[in-house]
């Protein structure tokens, strides 16, 4: 019953929910924190896309692929980049116009 007080000193009060007699017989295992996920927004969504024309799209595809490969080279030739995940949210971004694309060829063909 020692270590049964020594475990409610240890931990937090506003985790102490049941008494010892109860946590024994339960054997409930304390509660975990779980890590959050912050979501960024997107550069572009979807619903903007297929509001663009065909060739505004193709504009704002080469200049996201001008954009990711000057990130890279900053990035391969040792320099820092100040937001990181600008790279990932680039390559989303090229991956949205040119699914777009696909689908509209395949629309086009059926």
């Amino acid at each position: 019953m020692e270590s049964m007080s020594r475990f409610f000193q240890l931990m937090p009060s506003f985790l102490i929910k049941y008494n010892s007699e109860s946590l024994l017989q339960e054997k409930r295992k304390p509660l975990l924190r779980q890590k959050r996920r912050y979501k960024w927004l997107p550069i572009l969504r979807k619903r903007e896309l297929k509001q663009m024309l065909p060739e505004e799209r193709s504009k704002k595809l080469s200049e996201l692929k001008t954009e990711l490969s000057r990130l890279r080279t900053t990035v391969s030739s040792g320099g820092t980049v100040e937001n990181p995940s600008r790279i990932r949210e680039i390559r989303r971004a090229i991956a949205r116009i040119l699914t777009l694309e696909s689908q509209e060829k395949l629309k086009v063909k059926t």
